[in-house]
């Protein structure tokens, strides 16, 4: 089985964790070189991109590829309102010189954030601002309170800056809708809408439902092109990914033990900070995209779902004994036989390490996989996307590496390094969300505070947690750190390819 795949962006969610996903399902990945994928300050030519997938598709089983990146060059670039883009029209006439009777068809576009693409710090205020904007212009509420802030932000934006934000969600919303209308003319199996890091309240609800009409007009006129609607964007990849092979193995309904803690609030009631729709909603969401029923008995696979207490916490805005030494937050028992796939939700961006060391201090618990890495759903679409193709692939060294590196990652650099090299760039006087202009000897330096904390937590308290994943220290001492956005927000912990 051999899929090809255009992704969003070239950041690690989008490049490395497929090709993770692709070794665990056991099937071939063909991507284009990540160097002409979109970056923080320059978008791909999606043009060069398209063609890239009409030259390649052929030799292929399936493609999935990110409109986003063939309309405005990248997810950062989508977000920018005054940015020139391609003509879905102009996309569409490359992609109409695939076969895509033969070639199996997914792709996804995303309905934009609230806030605008933030490549420093300095944009960061006015990145909240026009959030909070989306949030209140939306509202049409009678709250006095409200009506001020909104002009209080009205007047702080001012009314051109305004009026072009408006232009920018129609704008996007617009080529998202005219995305459907071409993957339904083509022919393709799919086109999944994420709607990205946004807000219970705010345009993006609207704009959902009107795509939502505009698919049931779609399928009243027979097209063979199914679609899906879910929150979140840096998941796309990876969930396409799991339900093309799934697909194309036969589509076999899986079962997964599921066990969400803690019980109250419950999962119906349970909201991140950056999504409209609840963790049941997304569960349930996930397993109608990818074929997979939840039992609540024993199951090859166990997958353990912890999402924190509510509102959810941030890890940069609320005091770490919230969610790091709250009980409230660790399971007292975990029933049933199977390894564990853990998703972390303690908290945003990164995750709660306490966790994973709570749960390899019982007895008999073996963890497979753990994911916990940015929003709700970020975390919760690769997971179960790696949980599908775990079931395909059964590649337990595969298995492994993904842990391996999501545990340097999601538990140790998000959770504690992170922290540390803000603190080091912010001494030096350099941007911790741009530090591409330091010296070769600070960034080495940030490469290093990430190692040390590493090391630290290999060497100490993750011990235990090394143990229950069956990765030996020697595997775990091998792994190494870069920063391919020379930013804090992300980095990419890479582990040798195989893991015994």
């Amino acid at each position: 089985m051999r899929i090809l795949l255009v992704p969003l962006d070239s950041r690690p969610s989008n490049t490395q964790f497929p090709q993770r996903l692709a070794d665990i399902g056991g099937f071939e990945l063909l991507m284009p070189a990540r160097a002409s994928l979109g970056g923080l300050h320059s978008g791909a030519d999606g043009i060069e991109l398209a063609r890239y997938i009409a030259a390649n598709a052929g030799n292929c089983d399936a493609v999935v590829f990110s409109w986003d990146a063939l309309l405005y060059g990248g997810l950062i670039q989508s977000r920018q309102p005054e940015r020139s883009f391609n003509g879905v029209e102009e996309i569409r006439g490359i992609l109409s010189t695939v076969d895509w009777q033969k070639v199996r068809g997914y792709s996804y576009a995303t309905l934009p954030r609230l806030g605008i693409s933030v490549a420093s710090s300095e944009q960061y205020a006015t990145h909240e601002t026009v959030r909070e904007y989306f949030i209140l212009a939306e509202s049409g509420g009678n709250d006095a309170g409200a009506d001020k802030r909104l002009s209080e932000l009205m007047d702080a934006l001012g009314t051109d800056t305004a009026d072009s934000l408006l232009r920018w969600r129609r704008r996007n919303s617009g080529n998202v809708a005219e995305a459907m209308a071409a993957a339904a003319g083509l022919g393709m199996r799919h086109l999944h809408v994420a709607i990205e890091d946004n807000a219970r309240q705010g345009p993006h609800l609207r704009e959902e439902r009107e795509l939502k009409e505009h698919s049931l007009k779609l399928a009243a006129d027979g097209t063979p092109t199914s679609f899906s609607f879910f929150d979140g964007a840096d998941e796309c990849a990876c969930m396409l990914l799991a339900k093309a092979a799934s697909e194309l193995s036969g589509n076999r309904v899986s079962q997964l033990q599921l066990t969400v803690h803690p019980k109250v609030p419950g999962a119906d009631q349970y909201f991140g900070l950056y999504e409209s729709r609840s963790l049941g909603d997304g569960l349930v969401a996930l397993g109608q995209l990818l074929h997979t029923e939840y039992v609540y008995e024993d199951a090859p696979l166990h997958w353990l779902v912890i999402h924190g207490v509510q509102p959810q916490p941030d890890y940069f805005l609320t005091p770490k004994n919230k969610y790091r030494d709250n009980p409230f937050l660790l399971p007292k028992q975990v029933v049933g036989k199977a390894p564990l796939f853990i998703t972390d939700l303690a908290y945003c961006n990164g995750s709660n390490p306490l966790i994973s060391q709570h749960i390899s201090r019982m007895p008999d618990c073996w963890i497979n996989g753990l994911v916990g890495f940015n929003t709700n759903f970020n975390s919760l679409g690769v997971s179960a996307a790696t949980l599908k193709l775990m079931q395909l692939g059964q590649n337990n060294l595969a298995e492994r590496r993904f842990l391996l590196e999501r545990l340097a990652d999601d538990v140790v650099y998000q959770s504690m390094g992170r922290s540390q090299v803000i603190r080091y760039l912010m001494k030096q006087e350099l941007d911790v969300l741009n530090f591409s202009s330091a010296h070769m000897l600070q960034k080495q330096e940030c490469l290093n505070i990430a190692r040390r904390a590493w090391l630290d937590w290999i060497e100490g308290p993750g011990i235990p947690v090394l143990e229950r994943s069956r990765i030996s220290a020697r595997a775990a001492h091998a792994v190494q750190f870069s920063f391919p956005w020379e930013r804090t927000f992300e980095i990419e912990a890479s582990a040798p390819e195989v893991v015994t």
